[in-house]
């Protein structure tokens, strides 16, 4: 007892006792700044937008504000955008994040998978259209050529050169068909129908004596409007007959 007692009466237990405190905050204090620093405590970065941009041109962007880029997704396909854009992101544009932070991308695929080409020839026009958008295909020109089987597809031909039924083709290719038209002395003119509604260009289809073949709507938004018919209006010159098709593509007024 009396050496405890004599112990706490001394300096020298005092101040190791103060250099220990004082040793155990330091290492507290020390060890939270070390743990700011490594974790980049209290350092943000806003996130741009890199939407629209290559991978490698969005990781690069990133990377100059110290950001990461990761690809998390890069099944989808449009064919009318750049092999590898950055379709979406995560986190969005304009957000705050931490210095270092991964911004996952969704990218558009290199190349469109592969499907088989539906059997067209001999089907009606309708038919063959409906097959061939099923398969994730396009339609393109049609052409019409002297056939007593009217409206009927006699050919199918890809980039110029004829395309079977079976025969492995990439998604959004383009389809061009031959469809007969049967003979007879022309003695209608195709009227123009570019602009007008669905409902305008088929109305004007039947009063001109002619019928309503395929008609292709590339968009849900809006009133969609005529882009593009088959056969192209005449001017007045008589180059139809009596019940012949007149095909029509339609497309809305936003189709972003």
């Amino acid at each position: 007892m009396n050496k405890l007692i004599a112990l706490l009466k001394s300096r020298r237990f005092w101040w190791n006792l103060l250099a220990v405190v004082f040793l155990y905050v330091l290492l507290i204090l020390g060890g939270q700044q070390a743990l700011k620093v490594i974790t980049n405590h209290g350092e943000v970065r806003e996130v741009p937008s890199v939407r629209g941009l290559t991978f490698e041109a969005a990781q690069a962007q990133l990377a100059n504000i110290d950001l990461e880029a990761a690809i998390l997704d890069s099944s989808i396909h449009f064919a009318h955008l750049a092999k590898g854009q950055v379709l979406k992101q995560y986190p969005d544009a304009n957000m705050t994040v931490k210095l270092g932070r991964v911004v996952m991308l969704t990218i558009n695929k290199h190349r469109a998978e592969k499907v088989f080409m539906p059997k067209v020839i001999e089907r009606t026009l309708r038919r063959a259209s409906m097959d061939i958008q099923s398969k994730g295909l396009v339609i393109g020109d049609i052409r019409l050529v002297p056939d007593m089987a009217s409206g009927v597809v006699l050919g199918a031909e890809h980039k110029g050169k004829p395309i079977a039924a079976g025969d492995p083709i990439r998604k959004g290719s383009t389809i061009n068909l031959v469809v007969g038209q049967r003979q007879g002395a022309a003695t209608l003119a195709v009227p123009n129908l570019m602009r007008l509604s669905q409902g305008e260009a088929m109305a004007l289809i039947r009063l001109s004596g002619l019928s309503i073949g395929n008609v292709s709507i590339d968009s849900s938004m809006g009133s969609p409007r005529v882009i593009r018919q088959e056969p192209q209006a005449s001017g007045g010159m008589l180059v139809l007959t009596q019940g012949d098709q007149v095909h029509l593509w339609l497309e809305g007024p936003n189709n972003d």
